[in-house]
């Protein structure tokens, strides 16, 4: 079974595409805030993919170039979830395999997700 993380601040986001993916047989992880992240990104968690959206004390360039910081991050595929067009540029040089401008399609999420997550 594909495991995803999903790091956002808003719980419509999180509740909306957590099932989402759980009817997809996906497990899903949350994380609301930076230190849940922290603590998921830091652990022995195996994420196939990274759903990435804003959350208080960080953003999502930080979040990005964090992600792809760790050894074990690396080859995670990463989906921004952006709220602002002038985010895309940084974030695909942070290291982001893709960028969905918010409101997101959710079925250009799940093509998006599986596309680079295969």
């Amino acid at each position: 079974m594909k495991t995803i993380l999903i790091i956002d601040g808003s719980e419509i986001v999180t509740t909306l595409f957590s099932e989402l993916f759980e009817r997809r047989d996906w497990n899903v992880d949350v994380c609301s805030d930076r230190q849940c992240a922290l603590e998921r990104l830091t652990g022995d968690w195996p994420y196939e993919a990274l759903l990435v959206g804003q959350v208080s004390g960080t953003d999502e360039v930080q979040l990005v170039g964090l992600i792809r910081g760790f050894e074990h991050r690396k080859t995670a595929a990463v989906i921004v979830l952006a709220e602002h067009p002038e985010l895309i540029v940084g974030v695909l040089s942070a290291g982001a395999d893709e960028v969905l401008l918010k409101p997101i399609n959710p079925n250009l999420l799940i093509l998006a997700v599986e596309r680079h997550s295969s």
